[in-house]
């Protein structure tokens, strides 16, 4: 599972490969065998959903892909709980993969890699980040919010009411309505070298309960000043890529 994401009593789960979307009803037992998790389908060309989004209000799931081998240009996926059907939104940023995606107002918000399949090099230069409308189904706007940097590993609704992202090591700050950069801080410094290796996951958000804000990327666990931007680590090269958080 490249992704697990959950809506009402159903766990939905991006598969790598052949980027195939399961749901499990967990008022059931655990049976491949009856058909739970169900397979609902795949989606053609695309390998890992990496990106993952629950939009309980509308009754729908999205999912955001990395190509399959030798590929670039990833796909938006929609799951209908109405019609359990997928519907596929393939290279809907040209060249790019979707990694991250969260939902504000009346956008889906999404954060890009230059990055595709293993086994071919990028076209794209720049990690973008755009809007989508689920309701129109038109995409709103396409910017690169931190130049240079080539993944978009997370997007989140910050505690300001703003989008807050992060970019290779760079936290940004994001007004949803302007749709402008409204400021940048520094996480972590990124060597080129380091940057011309595939990324679809590295640097996460979270909010917690409290207020306080905590991440992982480049290994490392660290705290965020909500306020003040400043990183204090926590857990240095520890290998942490990924991180959730419990009901605790």
């Amino acid at each position: 599972a490249e992704s697990i994401s959950f809506q009402n009593d159903q766990i939905f789960f991006g598969i790598y490969g052949g980027a195939k979307i399961y749901r499990f009803d967990t008022k059931k037992a655990w049976s491949m065998a009856d058909g739970n998790p169900k397979l609902i389908g795949n989606v053609s060309g695309q390998d890992r959903p990496f990106g993952n989004l629950s939009i309980p209000a509308l009754g729908k799931m999205y999912f955001g892909t990395v190509p399959g081998y030798g590929k670039n240009g990833g796909a938006l996926v929609e799951y209908d709980s109405s019609t359990d059907k997928l519907t596929p939104y393939i290279n809907l940023i040209e060249d790019h993969s979707i990694v991250s995606l969260t939902y504000m107002g009346k956008d889906i918000i999404g954060g890009t890699s230059i990055w595709g399949g293993l086994g071919i090099k990028p076209i794209a230069t720049e990690a973008k980040l755009f809007g989508w409308d689920p309701i129109k189904k038109i995409k709103t706007f396409e910017i690169v919010p931190v130049s240079d940097a080539k993944a978009i590993t997370c997007v989140m609704k910050g505690p300001d009411g703003n989008i807050w992202g992060i970019a290779d090591g760079t936290l940004f700050i994001f007004n949803p309505s302007t749709q402008k950069v409204i400021s940048k801080h520094e996480l972590f410094d990124v060597p080129e070298i380091r940057k011309a290796n595939h990324v679809w996951k590295n640097a996460y958000l979270t909010i917690h309960p409290s207020g306080r804000i905590f991440g992982v990327g480049y290994g490392d666990l660290f705290e965020l000043n909500a306020k003040t931007k400043a990183k204090t680590t926590l857990t240095k090269g520890a290998g942490f890529s990924l991180a959730t958080e419990d009901n605790g």
